[in-house]
Protein backbone atom coordinates (compact mmCIF):
# COMPACT_ATOMS: atom_id res chain seq x y z
CA UNK A 1 0.00 0.00 0.00
CA UNK A 2 2.97 2.16 0.56
CA UNK A 3 3.96 2.25 -2.67
CA UNK A 4 0.82 3.13 -3.98
CA UNK A 5 1.02 5.71 -1.60
CA UNK A 6 4.28 7.36 -3.40
CA UNK A 7 2.80 6.30 -6.83
CA UNK A 8 -0.28 8.57 -6.25
CA UNK A 9 2.02 11.10 -4.62
CA UNK A 10 4.20 11.41 -7.48
CA UNK A 11 0.83 11.10 -10.11
CA UNK A 12 -0.33 14.58 -8.33
CA UNK A 13 2.96 16.04 -8.71
CA UNK A 14 2.78 15.74 -12.47
CA UNK A 15 -0.67 17.18 -11.92
CA UNK A 16 0.38 20.06 -10.39
CA UNK A 17 2.96 21.04 -12.56
CA UNK A 18 0.28 20.19 -15.31
CA UNK A 19 -2.11 22.74 -14.06
CA UNK A 20 0.76 25.59 -13.10
CA UNK A 21 1.68 25.26 -16.72
CA UNK A 22 -2.23 25.28 -18.12
CA UNK A 23 -2.61 28.13 -15.70
CA UNK A 24 0.67 29.95 -17.03
CA UNK A 25 -0.62 29.37 -20.77
CA UNK A 26 -3.73 30.13 -20.34
CA UNK A 27 -2.88 33.69 -18.68
CA UNK A 28 -0.39 34.23 -21.38
CA UNK A 29 -2.49 33.63 -24.41
CA UNK A 30 -5.67 35.60 -22.22
CA UNK A 31 -7.74 32.62 -22.41
CA UNK A 32 -9.99 32.58 -19.70
CA UNK A 33 -12.84 30.07 -18.61
CA UNK A 34 -16.35 31.36 -17.81
CA UNK A 35 -16.55 32.00 -14.17
CA UNK A 36 -17.94 29.04 -12.22
CA UNK A 37 -18.74 26.90 -15.71
CA UNK A 38 -17.66 23.57 -14.85
CA UNK A 39 -18.39 22.21 -18.09
CA UNK A 40 -15.03 20.92 -18.49
CA UNK A 41 -15.29 18.96 -15.35
CA UNK A 42 -18.99 17.89 -16.26
CA UNK A 43 -17.99 16.09 -19.19
CA UNK A 44 -19.00 12.41 -19.05
CA UNK A 45 -16.82 10.86 -21.61
CA UNK A 46 -13.42 11.89 -20.66
CA UNK A 47 -11.28 9.04 -20.79
CA UNK A 48 -8.50 7.89 -17.76
CA UNK A 49 -5.76 4.96 -17.08
CA UNK A 50 -6.32 3.15 -14.18
CA UNK A 51 -3.01 5.19 -12.92
CA UNK A 52 -4.34 8.49 -13.39
CA UNK A 53 -7.43 7.55 -11.41
CA UNK A 54 -4.76 6.30 -8.62
CA UNK A 55 -5.13 9.16 -6.16
CA UNK A 56 -8.98 9.47 -6.40
CA UNK A 57 -9.12 5.36 -5.81
CA UNK A 58 -7.07 5.84 -2.92
CA UNK A 59 -9.54 8.66 -1.74
CA UNK A 60 -11.94 6.93 -1.67
CA UNK A 61 -10.44 3.88 -0.13
CA UNK A 62 -9.52 6.20 2.64
CA UNK A 63 -13.16 7.89 3.18
CA UNK A 64 -14.76 4.11 3.22
CA UNK A 65 -16.54 5.11 -0.25
CA UNK A 66 -15.24 2.27 -2.36
CA UNK A 67 -18.67 -0.02 -1.10
CA UNK A 68 -20.63 2.63 -1.87
CA UNK A 69 -19.01 2.94 -5.26
CA UNK A 70 -19.02 -0.52 -6.01
CA UNK A 71 -23.25 -1.22 -4.82
CA UNK A 72 -24.02 2.30 -7.44
CA UNK A 73 -22.39 0.25 -10.13
CA UNK A 74 -23.62 -2.82 -9.42
CA UNK A 75 -27.19 -1.14 -9.63
CA UNK A 76 -26.40 0.39 -12.71
CA UNK A 77 -29.03 -0.39 -15.25
CA UNK A 78 -25.93 -1.77 -17.57
CA UNK A 79 -23.43 -2.72 -15.30
CA UNK A 80 -19.94 -2.08 -16.70
CA UNK A 81 -21.48 0.20 -19.16
CA UNK A 82 -22.77 3.14 -18.15
CA UNK A 83 -21.08 4.56 -15.30
CA UNK A 84 -22.77 6.09 -11.94
CA UNK A 85 -23.32 9.48 -11.18
CA UNK A 86 -21.44 9.52 -7.72
CA UNK A 87 -20.67 13.05 -6.34
CA UNK A 88 -17.49 12.58 -4.42
CA UNK A 89 -14.65 15.63 -3.48
CA UNK A 90 -12.38 15.03 -6.29
CA UNK A 91 -8.31 14.82 -4.66
CA UNK A 92 -7.43 17.53 -7.41
CA UNK A 93 -7.70 21.78 -6.56
CA UNK A 94 -9.66 23.23 -9.22
CA UNK A 95 -8.10 26.44 -9.54
CA UNK A 96 -10.16 29.51 -10.54
CA UNK A 97 -8.87 31.39 -13.40
CA UNK A 98 -8.04 35.11 -13.22
CA UNK A 99 -10.21 37.47 -14.18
Amino acid sequence: MNRLRELSSQVMDVYQSLSQEFSAFQSSQSLNCVEKCGACCNKPDIEVSPLEMLPFALQLNNRGAVLILCRSISMAPNPGVQSPHVTLKSPWPIQQSPH
